[in-house]
């Protein structure tokens, strides 16, 4: 009768000390995650939306991570067609605003009428079921030759007074190379696109022997109350603002 029980006690004391097995591989676990944790520089990138944060962001990627692979510089693609679409319309519009509201020079910025149905084409442009714009060749030369016009180039020249992505001009200039078939964005072209960032995204790099966590925060006002919760073991806080931005408002109420 009391073979059964020894059994018994035997198998619980097996069990026990299983769990403590496991229990102290997972403790000397956690402390090497811990160490390692503690040799990782997290940097977190702070400012206003448009300010430059995703630009040193991708760069930091590029120049001492991983870089970008050829589907990630694919998916970068409607950024680029966002950036250029985005920067015609708005040429257009504050074009047509100033040859309305001016007095003197208004018929400086009044667009060739020859390029009337072009423009409407470009300002009745609309994304697609995926949210995206699609830039065909046809398009593209529609968009270069209300680049061109001498309304919109006058515009262009009181970019200072609204707000127009710091890129515009690299891409109107290129936007007949950016519609070809079989298009992908390079590094350069990626780094220049601008994009809104929501939410958290972050990278992992190494100079030498000291390892770096970036972080990059969106910087729109609705964006950072989300920003507290980066702060936790963070070794330096980079603010960054933009030096073509001094004489601008911000892009969310275009007084401030």
């Amino acid at each position: 009768n009391l073979s059964p029980m020894g059994a018994c006690c035997s198998s619980e004391s097996e069990d026990i000390r299983h769990a403590k097995r496991i229990n102290r591989k997972l403790s000397e676990e956690l402390k090497s995650d811990e160490a390692l944790n503690t040799k990782i520089q997290k940097l977190l990138l702070l400012g206003p939306g448009g300010s430059g944060k995703s630009t040193i962001f991708k760069q930091a990627k590029s120049m001492h991570g991983s870089g970008f692979t050829e589907t990630e510089r694919e998916l970068f693609k409607p950024i680029v067609y966002e950036n250029v679409v985005r920067s015609i319309k708005t040429l257009i519009d504050e074009s047509e605003k100033r040859s309305i509201r001016r007095n003197f020079d208004a018929k400086m910025f009044q667009i060739s009428p020859e390029l009337k149905i072009m423009k409407q084409k470009i300002l009745d442009l609309s994304r697609d079921q995926y949210g995206v714009y699609d830039l065909s060749e046809k398009m593209a030369t529609f968009i270069t030759l209300l680049w061109q016009d001498k309304g919109i180039q006058s515009a262009y020249e009181e970019r200072d007074q609204f707000q127009l992505d710091d890129s515009a001009k690299y891409f109107l200039d290129r936007v007949k190379e950016l519609a070809v078939d079989g298009y992908i964005p390079t590094e350069e072209q990626m780094l220049r696109a601008r994009s809104r960032t929501t939410g958290i995204t972050e990278t992992r790099f190494s100079m030498g022997k000291t390892r770096f966590k970036i972080v990059d925060v969106g910087g729109q006002r609705s964006e950072r109350r989300k920003w507290i919760r980066c702060f936790e073991n963070v070794s330096s806080v980079i603010f960054v603002a933009s030096l073509s931005g001094y004489n601008q408002t911000l892009f969310e109420d275009r007084d401030t």
